[in-house]
């Protein structure tokens, strides 16, 4: 579950979704189906994860952090999994991964769906990450939020 203190961040930002939101307690409640919707369309196997309360409720593209990739919006994470520029280099990326942010920096996240970790891969680093040699960058999709958020 997300964290109050990421919740608060999240609102913070001004780019949130209510729909899930229990205001007063500051956390995210996700229905069944928005469970099924995130396994059946992104592949996301932990149906309690926070992975799926972050994308239920923030909007935007923009964290606070100045030394990080703006992360994409749900419907640009959609729209990268439908159409994973990595699948014809690494056939079974996208089953695997999900892109987190753009690599025109020449730099991007990518979030493991099994594993809940999230990684940084260069262009170069990109084999490496397809063949799991890749040592994650944050242990852990909430880890990860709070690295991204400042908190």
């Amino acid at each position: 579950m997300l964290s109050v203190k990421l919740v608060d961040a999240i609102i913070k930002t001004g780019d949130f979704f209510e729909g899930e939101l229990d205001f007063e307690e500051r956390k995210v409640v996700l229905t069944n189906e928005s469970r099924e919707w995130f396994t059946k369309n992104l592949g996301v196997k932990n149906i309690g994860s926070e992975f799926m309360e972050f994308y239920s409720l923030f909007v935007g593209g923009c964290g606070p952090r100045d030394d990080a990739d703006p992360i994409f919006t749900l419907e640009e994470l959609l729209e990268s999994n439908e159409n994973s520029y990595w699948e014809n280099e690494y056939p079974g990326f996208g089953k695997k991964y999900l892109q987190l942010s753009s690599i025109e920096g020449e730099h991007s996240l990518f979030y493991a769906k099994e594993t809940d970790k999230v990684y940084g891969a260069s262009w170069g680093e990109m084999g490496n990450l397809a063949n799991e040699t890749l040592p994650e960058t944050f242990e852990n999709f909430h880890v990860f939020l709070e690295w991204y958020f400042n908190v």
